[in-house]
């Protein structure tokens, strides 16, 4: 089946179910700010803080990739 179509299918799909309703088009910026303003109020935490904790893990979690895939754990 051609891609296209079976995109199609699916974007028919999402639509008649109504789990689509996109009024607007987002940059990624905007997602990401929302993103963080609600993650931010569901765990009482700041931004800048969970920020700070989200790049200190992926940090950690990059330096453990490169000991694991270079054999020196």
């Amino acid at each position: 089946m051609d891609a296209k179509k079976v995109m199609d299918s699916l974007g028919d799909a999402l639509n008649e179910s109504g789990a689509i309703r996109a009024s607007k088009t987002q940059t990624i910026k905007e997602i990401t700010a929302l993103a963080m303003k609600d993650l931010a109020d569901l765990t009482g935490g700041d931004l800048p803080s969970l920020q700070a904790k989200y790049a200190a893990t992926a940090n950690s979690t990059k330096n453990l990739a490169v000991q694991v895939t270079s054999g020196k754990m």
